[in-house]
């Protein structure tokens, strides 16, 4: 989104299955927190490309008060992704 910057992860070559857990976890979709689309990303090393993100399904939202915390969703949320995604039986 213009004018605006995080720090994040840049995951590429995800199957499509994984990307539809994804979305089922960040709930994408008319009545969800976020959807999903593409923007020109600047990566550490200065190059731009162009990368899927997960943004705020309403400009005006406040979904974080601050910083998203890997080691927070480490500990409050990864083992329920996980065990979504293996029930999706993705490739592993």
């Amino acid at each position: 989104i213009e004018g605006h910057s995080v720090s994040g992860v840049l995951y590429t070559g995800l199957p499509d299955k994984m990307i539809a857990s994804l979305d089922d976890f960040e709930e994408v979709g008319s009545e969800g927190w976020y959807r999903r689309v593409a923007e020109e990303v600047e990566l550490a090393s200065g190059e731009v490309i162009s990368a899927e993100c997960y943004v705020s399904a309403k400009a005006s939202d406040k979904v974080l008060l601050k910083d998203w915390c890997p080691e927070h969703f480490r500990e409050k949320y990864l083992n329920s992704y996980v065990a979504g995604v293996m029930q999706e039986d993705l490739p592993r």
